[in-house]
């Protein structure tokens, strides 16, 4: 199931928060991985943001890539 956001999405208003623009669910990531947009001073891995929306929890940024450019990661059948 592929998750998009309603027509009155909006960039982050507020530090802190995350504007969610995408999501899926993701074998690799073990959950849904979703991007989005947040403020710069949020746009590290170490950053604590929240869906102002209610529909996202557990949020995790991670760094770019999120995918195996070296495909060194073990593969499924």
């Amino acid at each position: 199931m592929l998750w998009q956001p309603g027509p009155d999405v909006a960039l982050p208003g507020e530090p802190g928060t995350i504007t969610v623009t995408s999501a899926a669910p993701s074998a690799i990531a073990g959950g849904t991985l979703g991007l989005g947009y947040v403020l710069p001073g949020d746009a590290r891995a170490d950053a604590s943001v929240i869906d102002p929306r209610g529909e996202f929890h557990a949020i995790r940024l991670v760094s770019l890539p999120y995918y195996d450019p070296a495909k060194a990661r073990p593969r499924g059948p």
